[in-house]
């Protein structure tokens, strides 16, 4: 009855150990900071991070749907689509990184990070 215990345990372990491999590869995120190379990417989850252009920020209370572009460091821009509540402080935000899958030359974020600026820093 023992040696059958260790064996149920030991492949327990095992098991759980391919389960959080697997989980870890699909989980895998890639970190993109140019456009071009942002929307090859069509296959699995991104994040893109960029300046944000403040002229192209709309939000449709009605869906719940921000949308607004990002800059990359060689200036071309992404547009960005959020399905969610829209960020408190996007108006002051200075860059943004957004998680999500790109779909049809969009990015579709699931998640929007912001970088505010520091009340430490001198104005400009």
């Amino acid at each position: 009855m023992n040696r059958w215990m260790y064996v149920v345990g030991i492949l327990l372990m095992a098991g759980f150990a391919v389960m959080m491999v697997l989980e870890m590869q699909n989980s895998h995120t890639q970190y993109v900071m140019k456009v071009d190379d942002a929307v090859r990417i069509t296959d699995r989850p991104i994040q893109f991070s960029g300046t944000i252009v403040h002229g192209k920020t709309t939000y449709d209370l009605g869906k719940h749907e921000l949308r607004f572009a990002l800059r990359d460091v060689e200036g071309k821009t992404l547009d960005v689509v959020y399905r969610g509540p829209k960020p408190a402080s996007l108006d002051t935000a200075t860059s943004a990184v957004a998680r999500g899958s790109i779909k049809s030359g969009k990015m579709h974020a699931d998640q929007v990070l912001l970088k505010c600026p520091s009340k430490y820093e001198g104005s400009k």
